[in-house]
């Protein structure tokens, strides 16, 4: 099982066949209190109607956690957006001096992400072809428990959520909107030893959420809390899926994209 990194740099036994150098990350320069970064595909299309995927990071990280992961994902499926928290927290990386942010489950701060995540959207939006349809919200640790609260608070407005390493939120009643999200599909994993997001904690939410209606794919990995190369690759191919309409196999999920750009 290959293991990312994510504190500092990937660390990985299998490197992709293309790397981050080959694609374009972009930093938004704009309002200081609302950075994200931005990941443009390998062979870029100008006239396809990409797929999104907004990002939002883990504890104690920042929106540059995007180029870690995209790789991993897809390099060439997804446009890609990750909003920064605006909770500072002090972060892992081994600086003294550094400091990433968080996702509180607190009013203020739940109405700050989705403020981000909209700016982040309206951004990519008004840059590239966005297909308005095949928007995917994904986090990872308490950036997957802020996916799962909007998702379930606005599910009309993405296809799909990845929670990965990440529960329900536990106040603030998430399942508020319970008529509207049901049709609302959610990949949901965890590892198998983690002490974050437990096997535990997960039954727990499979079963709210399967007594509530929704669509679930959930997926156990033998890891800690951590991400992993296989985690990232069903999440392309589980997205992948939900495009277009049709199970895709591991070996072509990234030969999608039509060679001319077409819709």
């Amino acid at each position: 099982m290959n293991r990312l990194q994510l504190c500092d740099v990937i660390s990985v036994k299998q490197t992709p066949s293309a790397t981050p150098s080959d694609c374009s990350f972009r930093q938004f320069v704009g309002e200081k209190s609302k950075p994200c970064s931005v990941f443009v595909p390998l062979h870029f299309e100008k006239n396809y109607s990409y797929p999104l995927i907004v990002w939002l990071h883990s504890d104690s990280d920042d929106q540059s956690q995007l180029k870690r992961v995209m790789p991993y994902i897809s390099m060439r499926n997804f446009i890609g957006v990750a909003p920064c928290s605006t909770t500072p927290v002090a972060g892992p990386k081994g600086d003294a001096n550094y400091v990433g942010c968080t996702w509180r489950q607190e009013k203020s701060s739940v109405f700050g992400a989705v403020e981000q995540i909209e700016y982040c959207i309206r951004r990519v939006q008004n840059r590239f072809k966005i297909h308005r349809e095949r928007v995917f919200l994904a986090g990872y640790d308490a950036g997957a428990t802020m996916a799962l609260r909007i998702g379930l608070l606005f599910p009309e407005l993405f296809a799909g959520v990845c929670a990965l390493g990440g529960g329900l939120p536990q106040t603030l009643t998430p399942f508020v909107n319970i008529n509207q999200f049901r049709g609302l599909p959610l990949f949901l994993s965890h590892g198998r030893d983690s002490e974050v997001h437990s096997p535990m904690n997960a039954c727990r939410d499979i079963r709210l959420l399967h007594a509530a209606g929704m669509s679930l794919t959930v997926r156990q990995y033998p890891c800690h809390q951590e991400l992993t190369t296989q985690m990232l690759g069903d999440v392309n191919a589980w997205m992948m899926e939900i495009v277009t309409g049709q199970h895709m196999r591991r070996d072509v999920v990234d030969s999608y994209l039509p060679a001319d750009g077409a819709n």
